[in-house]
This record gives structure tokens, C-alpha cells and sequence, in this order.
């Protein structure tokens, strides 16, 4: 065989090998894995949550103590000798029971870092989701795109040959058609690029664009009730509970001010005095001694403002997590009106909207073979079918992505399993 035609027969088959590979589905479960092992928010997200627990392990740790040395200019003579330095070790105790009320400050904090953490997982396996159920709509766009072109080519080259008025205006008609299906798909193209993008994004991927395929998620039917979905939510949704350790870790620091306020705090000391012999010559002698010491809160400006600063806080939150309730309830009996009503369109589409529309391209074609009809009838309804057919594939993505926004707010796995 000669090089040159040796090279060709690999060039095909490489390129063969290429193209299975490269157009062979990807589950939905490996770009959910890909993104939590490399989107950077939640990376982020996680950090966020080990601070808050070396925070937590660490919230009730006493204040370092400290070293002090005192130098007399002046010696100053004692019976135990000239007194000239002083070294002093002291040691701050907080005020009894603020070590329990700190550690509930940082648990609080700590576990609506935990939340937030698990909302942003939440967040970020929705929008994957919601993307792939995009990507797949769009997939078939190229098709519809070509199937479009060429009944537009045959309609038009038919049309031009047509001289009866009535057929012209089926040809007019199908043509106003065909355009409107190649601005739709024209915008479809474009958004299927930006949805790639957006999950390469998601992926931790950068600028590389994430150019695969995606398979057939199905259509799972929505059976959980409104009641059901709400309870779960309440007991479920991140944000919501977030907010609640929110406003437990803002009470928990109102109370320790409150504390804080009338309750005094001590410090212990250790001092140890160096004095040098006196002026008869008499030895002097070194000497150690215990300090106490107690801080007086009462009245303290500084501590009053604090504890109503605190005060308020906790009022803000406790708000907050009332509005977070009340907006939590009205999106999600939002989405599941959204779902109810997507899933309805797809059943219009399948049960009344398409077997008309097949029926109709199967009796033109019928027509057209007995000389009954032109191909200009047949190549009008086909013009048609693919309208239903955008229309549907719409309907069937809009419809999975209202089970994803419900499965944000509750934690239930709606859709395809992760």
C-alpha cells in the first residue's frame, strides 16, 4: 500500500474514532461529580464552614496571660531589702459561665456556615441540572435547523413552478413559517453556546468550553403533593435554617452582654520582687506574692451599648427568618403551580397537538402519491411539525427544570438521581 493512501485510510478511522467519542452522551452524575469536586464557590463554601468550626473549638479559650516587669528608679527600702524589680504574671478569667455562652455563639455560627455550605451544593447541582436539561433541548436544534433548510429550498423551487393561486398561498404561508422556525432555532443555536459556557463554568473548567453531549433524562411525573413539599421544605431548606442559627447565635450574644453587663470578671497574679542588700550590708531577700484583681461592669458605656447593639440584632434576625419563611412558602407554591402547569403543556403537545399534526403530514403524503394533492400540501405540514416539535422539546425542558427548582427548596430528588 503506498504512504499516501495508508495515511488516508488512518486519517478516516482516527477521525471515525474521534467523532463515536467524542459524541457519546454524558450522564448527568459525572458533571454533578466533575462540579463538586471543582466548582471554586464551593470550595469556597467549604472553607467558610472550617473556619467557623476552628472558631467554635476555640470560642471559649481564655486570653493569653501576661508578663509585666516593674523597675524602681528609686530602690525602695523594705525590711526584706531595697526593693528595685518587680515581675508580675497575670492571668484574665472571664466572668463565670461566659466560656458555655461563648461556645453557643460559635456552635450557632458555625452550624449556619454549614447550612450556607449545603446551600450553595444546592444551588450549584441546580443550575448543572437545569443546564443539562437546556443542552439537551438544544441538541436537536441542528437538525431541526438542516430539516427547515430543506423543505425551505423544496417549497421554494416548488413554489416558483406553481401558477394556481390557492397553492401560492400555501407556499407564502409555509414560507412566513419556515422563517419564523429558522428565527427560532437561529436563537436556540445561540443559546445552547452560552449554556455551555455557563456550565463549563460550573464545572470549574474556565475558559475551555465544555463541548460534550448530554442523554435523555425521561420525564418523571410530579406525584408529591403541595403539602408535602412545603413540610419537607421547612424542615429542609438551607437558607431557612441558616437564618434560624442566625438568630440563635445573635440571642446567644445578646445574652452573653447581658451577662457581661453586672458580672465581674478577675484576673489572677503572680508577682515575684527582687531586692538588693541595704545599706548596713544586711542580705537582702527576695519575695513572691498573689494579686487579685476584678473589673467593675456596672455603669460601663462601652458594655451597655454593646448589649443593646445586640439586642437589636437579634430582633433583625429573628425578621429575617420570618421573611425568609414567608419567601420561602410563596416560591416554592410558585414552582409547583410553574410545574403543574409545564407538565400539562407537555401533555397538550403529545395527546392533542402532535398526533394531529403526524396525521396530517401522513394523509398529505398519502395524497401526494395518488396525484390527489401536490408536494407543496405535504412539505406545508412537515413546515408545521417542526414548530410542535421546538415547541415540545421547550415545554419538556421548562417542565424538568420547575422539578429542580423544587428539589432546591426541599431536598427531594425529583429528576434524575444524583
Amino acid at each position: 500500500m503506498k504512504p499516501v493512501a495508508l495515511f488516508l485510510l488512518l486519517l478516516c478511522f482516527g477521525a471515525q474514532f474521534v467523532e463515536a467519542e467524542e459524541t457519546a452522551p454524558t450522564p448527568l452524575k459525572k458533571l454533578l461529580d466533575q462540579a463538586m469536586k471543582q466548582n471554586p464557590s464551593l470550595a469556597e463554601a467549604r472553607l467558610s464552614s472550617e473556619q467557623g468550626q476552628v472558631g467554635y473549638e476555640g470560642a471559649a479559650a481564655w486570653a493569653p496571660p501576661r508578663l509585666s516587669v516593674t523597675q524602681l528608679s528609686q530602690p525602695m527600702e523594705t525590711s526584706m531589702g531595697l526593693q528595685t524589680r518587680t515581675y508580675s504574671l497575670t492571668q484574665p478569667v472571664p466572668f463565670p459561665g461566659s466560656g458555655w455562652l461563648l461556645e453557643d455563639i460559635a456552635q450557632a455560627k458555625t452550624e449556619a456556615l454549614q447550612h450556607q455550605e449545603e446551600w450553595t451544593k444546592r444551588r450549584i447541582i441546580a443550575e448543572v441540572k437545569s443546564v443539562y436539561y437546556d443542552l439537551w433541548q438544544l441538541q436537536a436544534t441542528p437538525e431541526l435547523i438542516e430539516e427547515n433548510e430543506q423543505i425551505s429550498e423544496k417549497i421554494g423551487i416548488l413554489g416558483g413552478l406553481e401558477r394556481r393561486v390557492e397553492t401560492l398561498k400555501v407556499v407564502l404561508t409555509a414560507q412566513a413559517k419556515l422563517g419564523e422556525n429558522g428565527k427560532i432555532l437561529f436563537d436556540l443555536e445561540q443559546k445552547a453556546l452560552a449554556a455551555r459556557y455557563h456550565l463549563s463554568h460550573l464545572l470549574g473548567q474556565g475558559s475551555k468550553l465544555w463541548n460534550g453531549k448530554v442523554q435523555d433524562p425521561g420525564l418523571p411525573e410530579l406525584k408529591t403533593s403541595l403539602s408535602k413539599l412545603l413540610a419537607a421544605a421547612r424542615d429542609y431548606f438551607p437558607r431557612l435554617r441558616a437564618q434560624d442559627k442566625k438568630a440563635q447565635a445573635a440571642k446567644a450574644q445578646a445574652r452573653y452582654h447581658e451577662y457581661q453587663a453586672w458580672v465581674p470578671e478577675f484576673s489572677f497574679g503572680l508577682n515575684y520582687t527582687q531586692n538588693d542588700p541595704l545599706s548596713d550590708g544586711t542580705k537582702g531577700q527576695n519575695s513572691t506574692s498573689l494579686s487579685l484583681g476584678m473589673s467593675l461592669p456596672f455603669g460601663n458605656g462601652e458594655i451597655g451599648t454593646k448589649k443593646r447593639q445586640a439586642q437589636l440584632e437579634e430582633e433583625k434576625q429573628q425578621l429575617q427568618y420570618e421573611e425568609e419563611s414567608n419567601q420561602l412558602e410563596a416560591d416554592l407554591a410558585q414552582a409547583y403551580a410553574q410545574a403543574q402547569q409545564a407538565y400539562k403543556l407537555v401533555a397538550l403537545y403529545q395527546e392533542e397537538l402532535l398526533p394531529p399534526a403526524r396525521q396530517q403530514i401522513s394523509i398529505a403524503q398519502r395524497m401526494y402519491k395518488t396525484g390527489k394533492s401536490g408536494a407543496i400540501e405535504a412539505l406545508a405540514a412537515s413546515a408545521q411539525m417542526i414548530g410542535l416539535k421546538v415547541g415540545e422539546l421547550q415545554a419538556k425542558s421548562d417542565y424538568l427544570k420547575s422539578l429542580v427548582r423544587l428539589e432546591l427548596f426541599t431536598g427531594l430528588i425529583l429528576t434524575e438521581s444524583e
